[in-house]
């Protein structure tokens, strides 16, 4: 078997832990982008301002980056202890996203809904690893 093919057998044999990579991909980005020097201030209001400030930004940030680091970690080296920190601490974070997001712009835009159906992706991931434990 090709390369290809192998790597299309194990994704077709583990959708979940593709699932979980994908989004530990995103929050890695999310936390990346959020760290470095392309992310520009762009609140509207009181809170927003206070949690766009440089120290706090960068202490979510590297709160995103460490989570999904971890959840990526423990996929790579296949040990559900680190897989199942790492999950958890991906549902804090989108969690708290969610909450900045209700917070900053309010419930009218609807942007916190991805968050928080990432939020509860996450929490169906974790359960799932700590059910079958």
């Amino acid at each position: 078997m090709s390369r290809i093919s192998t790597a299309l057998v194990k994704i077709y044999a583990h959708p979940l832990v593709v699932i979980e990579v994908i989004i530990a991909v995103g929050l890695l980005v999310s936390g990346l982008y959020t760290l470095g020097p392309w992310y520009v201030v762009n609140s509207t209001t009181p809170i927003g301002h206070a949690i766009d400030s440089t120290a706090i930004r960068m202490t979510i940030s590297g709160f995103y980056t460490l989570s999904a680091a971890t959840s990526l970690w423990g996929t790579l080296k296949l040990r559900n202890e680190d897989i199942s920190i790492g999950l958890f601490l991906m549902f804090l974070s989108y969690s708290f996203m969610t909450i900045l997001r209700w917070l900053a712009i309010g419930f009218t835009p609807l942007t916190w809904v991805f968050s928080l159906t990432l939020a509860l992706i996450v929490a169906f991931l974790y359960f799932r690893i700590r059910l079958l434990k």
